[in-house]
């Protein structure tokens, strides 16, 4: 907030002046990583090095045991696990050049992977992808049993562009309701389904995980 003339409690405010003093040592701030990690010898740019930097020290604050980095060698080392892809790098001449750092156990990554795949198979754009994921999806040991937290409540599958959308390797041991997420303004609604879409349980032989790349089993839905 940047407090206008007709404010009278400014004490708890920042002033203008203040914000721009701030970004002022922002900027100072980046510009000495940059040049620290440049001389490093890590040979990327200046968005794929923020990126890396984001997901590195996202994935080190978030493990309470190992606390924050110091180490460079640490960052080397994670940038050089095949968690970074890149497409498109012969178009590196393109203005427009696209990096994304993705948890890809969060509902956000599947929302916007068809936006990523539209960016890279029909506009062609340079597009990198880091992948950092979260210390959620590490092994909780409790008191009685391990388990493992994969914080995913919700699968998406994107559909606009083509006929059919499929799902693989859904949990067995849930029931699942089926919706389309769409803009509030559009009116889309069910015209035909085979099965209650409020309430779908799976089974191995339902949802084809068994041994066997046949499906016998699914559900057609409609809509218009």
């Amino acid at each position: 907030h940047v407090p206008s003339d007709d404010d009278n409690d400014t004490d708890e405010l920042l002033k203008t002046a203040d914000w721009l003093i701030l970004t002022m040592l922002e900027m100072d701030m980046a510009k000495g990583i940059w040049n620290y990690f440049r001389l490093q010898d890590i040979q990327t740019n200046p968005w794929d090095a923020m990126a890396c930097v984001t997901a590195y020290l996202s994935k080190e604050w978030n493990d309470p045991k190992r606390g924050r980095p110091t180490n460079m060698e640490d960052f080397k080392s994670y940038i050089d696990k095949d968690l970074v892809h890149s497409w498109n790098s012969d178009n590196l001449e393109q203005h427009i050049q696209v990096t994304a750092v993705l948890d890809p156990l969060t509902e956000f990554t599947q929302r916007v992977i068809p936006v990523l795949l539209i960016l890279r198979d029909q506009l062609h754009l340079p597009l990198t992808l880091i992948l950092a994921p979260s210390s959620s999806s590490e092994p909780e040991t409790t008191s009685t049993s391990t388990k493992r937290g994969i914080p995913l409540t919700s699968h998406y599958r994107f559909v606009l562009d083509q006929e059919d959308g499929f799902f693989d390797h859904l949990p067995t041991n849930h029931i699942l309701t089926l919706r389309l997420d769409v803009p509030e303004q559009w009116d889309v609604q069910q015209t035909f389904s085979i099965q209650d879409t409020d309430n779908l349980e799976c089974d191995v032989h339902h949802c084809g995980d068994d041994d066997s790349n046949d499906t016998p089993y699914h559900t057609s839905i409609e809509y218009g």
